[in-house]
């Protein structure tokens, strides 16, 4: 507006209202509420200015103007155009009447100060507003509140923490952010029930309750650690959580995995990361955590590592377990300090005596002893590698099995089964667990080997029979001919650990070999070798990563020579607990 002096101001002209509208696609007419929710409008006589994306449009050309409240387009808008109306409006100001009315304000703009009708309402000196009755609020129910409940805002109940107001309408005015069922008509009388504690105004009209919150959650840290592969238990901190139906957003690589969880109070959560995460995380993930109240409001966001947990052999989980299992040497890689692991370490088994044939008579020589076994918990001190080493069984006749190791702990190898040679026995090998020993046909008591006390059992000597003795197993001594057709002792028995979820029976002895003629003695639950039997089986070797002893040789036909069967390799394995990390 131009500067003036005088007492007659000229007639002045200036815009009035400025409207916005994204188009959608062809769209021509353009009429009703803008983006901002204000219904168009204009006055035809007085100018006005219609941009399409910031370019001016010719009227009558461009487009044309209808009944002060439509802009209808000669072509039509592409999508996400934007239409702009510009309405002036002239203005006397020597006549507020005609100016209100040139303005479209009409009578309600009549600067009369107070509460009665038509009149503009201001704060006092105290910067208040006047005081107003229920019957100045329109739309809002004028009995909503019973005379005998104390006011929303004023005294707490005899607790200090809640107090309720009932009201007898059918109508209530509730906060925006969800959507409120509205008390009935019946007798059942609606509720507004606020509760300091979580600073929340329930609503309810007897079978629903609906929580209504201004609060927005904020999430200050997260403390724990999420691991690769596995559940991980963390601790949520913040504000304002609603004690109920918390939900934790955690995103990876733009895809959301949600978990609901009761906090324990408002500023404090426990939440374990959902099954669906775990499935895919990988070391050095980015994973952003957000928290939503049951009312929709939502935190901001913080950010946390995924870290790598230990590698190395083939990896299994079972429950809270995650199970490295090294039938092979190679590298345990720890990524986690004075970590608390249990072990399972079983060396090679002893391999089956021979047996040079001799005389038509000869004794059966002896069972493979199984592997070292050995079992309990160790703390894995530093983050970094450590060597593993599984043995292998023994191989050839009464070879013995060699050692497996890990973090200093150390299985021997099983003894050999004791040979026969020239037809004279021969005594088994002493080892993890021991060798049987071998048989001769004139009744020598031949001792057996000897084990390793904690890791196994003694092989088991011979006396008058000429049966090959069976080697020691984890679980029992090795057994002695107790056949006078011939038969070899069998095996003793291997020992069975859980270590990977189930029951499994590992390392036990080799059985020994017939004398002139029997059947085949049996090893050792858990894999141990049967012996050889004359003329129809050759000994069996130990199962491969039991640990089992291989089975000894027997004399077939004069001048025959049958070898003792080779030994199972050992294992080495390593479980913890992922909930202790």
């Amino acid at each position: 507006m131009a500067s003036y002096i005088g007492t007659n101001p000229p007639q002045q002209t200036g815009i009035v209202n400025r409207f916005q509208f994204t188009a959608t696609g062809g769209q021509t007419v353009f009429t009703g509420a803008d983006n901002n929710g204000d219904t168009l409008f204009y006055i035809s006589s007085n100018p006005t200015l219609v941009f399409l994306n910031g370019v001016q449009l010719v009227v009558n050309t461009d487009y044309t103007q209808t009944d002060n409240d439509t802009i209808t387009l000669a072509t039509g808008a592409t999508l996400n155009d934007e239409l702009e109306v510009m309405g002036f409006g002239s203005f006397d100001l020597n006549n507020a009447a005609t100016t209100r009315s040139q303005l479209g304000l009409g009578t309600a703009a009549v600067e009369n100060v107070g509460t009665s009708a038509s009149n503009v309402v201001q704060l006092n000196g105290s910067a208040q507003l006047p005081a107003v009755d229920g019957s100045n609020l329109t739309g809002i129910a004028t009995d909503v509140v019973d005379d005998t409940s104390p006011q929303l805002g004023g005294n707490l109940d005899g607790n200090g923490n809640t107090i309720n107001l009932t009201a007898n309408t059918t109508s209530f005015g509730v906060p925006s952010g969800t959507t409120a069922q509205q008390p009935t008509a019946s007798s059942t009388e609606g509720h507004i029930r606020y509760d300091t504690d979580d600073n929340v105004l329930y609503y309810s009209d007897g079978s629903t309750w609906l929580k209504v919150s201004s609060q927005i959650p904020t999430l200050t840290s997260v403390s724990g650690t999420i691991f690769e592969t596995i559940a991980s238990t963390l601790t949520l901190t913040g504000t304002n959580f609603l004690t109920t139906n918390l939900t934790v957003t955690f995103t990876r690589s733009g895809t959301d995995y949600t978990q609901t969880v009761t906090p324990s109070s408002g500023t404090s959560a426990t939440v374990t990361t959902p099954s669906g995460l775990n499935s895919v995380t990988t070391a050095g993930d980015t994973i952003t955590i957000k928290v939503t109240n049951d009312d929709n409001q939502t935190s901001d966001t913080q950010s946390v590592t995924v870290t790598a947990l230990p590698s190395g052999g083939t990896i299994s989980n079972s429950g809270n377990y995650r199970i490295h299992t090294f039938n092979s040497s190679g590298t345990f890689t720890n990524t986690l300090p004075n970590l608390s692991a249990e072990y399972l370490i079983i060396a090679g088994g002893g391999a089956g005596g021979n047996n040079d044939g001799g005389q038509d008579q000869s004794g059966g020589s002896g069972g493979g002893g199984a592997g070292g076994y050995r079992s309990g918990t160790t703390t894995v001190t530093s983050a970094t590698g450590y060597t593993v080493t599984v043995g292998a069984g023994g191989s050839g006749g009464s070879a013995n099995g060699s050692s497996s190791s890990f973090n200093s702990i150390t299985s021997t190898g099983g003894g050999g089964g004791g040979q026969v040679a020239s037809d004279i026995g021969n005594a088994g090998n002493s080892g993890g667990s021991g060798g049987g020993a071998g048989a001769d046909d004139l009744g020598n008591n031949i001792s057996g080997g000897s084990g390793t006390a904690g890791q196994g059992n003694n092989g088991a000597d011979t006396d008058t029979y000429p049966g090959g003795a069976g080697g020691g197993g984890a679980g029992g001594t090795g057994n002695s001919s107790l056949d006078l057709g011939q038969q070899g002792g069998s095996g003793g028995n291997g020992s069975a650990s859980s270590i990977t979820g189930s029951s499994v029976t590992r390392a036990g002895g080799g059985g020994g070999g017939c004398g002139a003629s029997a059947a085949a003695a049996p090893g050792g639950s858990g894999g141990g070798g049967a012996g050889a039997s004359r003329n129809t089986s050759d000994a069996v070797a130990g199962t491969v990563n039991t640990g089992s002893g291989g089975g000894g040789g027997c004399d077939t036909n004069v001048g025959s020579e049958q070898s003792g069967a080779n030994g199972g390799s050992g294992v080495v394995i390593i479980r913890y607990d992922t909930t202790s990390l």
